[in-house]
């Protein structure tokens, strides 16, 4: 399940999904082509995304002569739904068991607690809660996710080899 959470991280494999979804099984050129009407992309690169989407059970291959055909592998796309439908029906759980009955907050609970309270279904009105304020953190946490996968990524592909170590300088040179 890592593997295909994985690959689903990354808008381009997702559009290939989505492609694939609209139009059934498809060879790698037809791939391609759909991608580069949105963005620059090389064959190669989509070559590496299929490969990934492959790898995570996201998607199947057929070899026809020289030409690869891809479609969307039911299994595995299942298995990401029943992940996806667990956690939501976790969350659902988790927040009707949470939920506030509004008459059993207090008329001014700032005034009591110094703490604003949040009700369901109220507009939230807290100065902290501001979406401009949350803004200045949009930009630092897509650099973290883009931080996270590359660590993943080095992970997967093992030790990577530093920069050559300098040559000791000699003495009295």
């Amino acid at each position: 399940m890592d593997l295909a959470l994985d690959a689903l991280g990354e808008p381009t494999r997702r559009r290939i999904l989505e492609l694939l979804a609209a139009g059934g099984e498809q060879p790698a050129g037809a791939v391609v082509e759909a991608l580069r009407a949105d963005a620059q992309i090389s064959q190669p690169a989509v070559s590496q995304h299929l490969r990934v989407l492959r790898d995570a059970g996201l998607v199947t291959v057929r070899a026809a002569g020289a030409r690869r055909f891809y479609a969307l592998d039911p299994a595995g796309i299942e298995a990401a739904q029943d992940w996806f439908t667990r956690l939501a029906r976790a969350a659902r759980e988790t927040a009707t068991s949470r939920a506030v009955d509004p008459a059993a907050v207090p008329a001014d609970p700032v005034a009591v607690s110094g703490v604003p309270v949040v009700v369901p279904g109220e507009p939230v009105e807290s100065a902290a809660c501001d979406a401009d304020q949350l803004g200045q953190f949009v930009q630092p946490l897509d650099a973290l996710a883009t931080e996270i996968a590359r660590g993943r990524r080095a992970r997967r592909s093992g030790p990577i080899a530093g920069p050559a170590p300098r040559p000791a300088e000699r003495p009295g040179a």
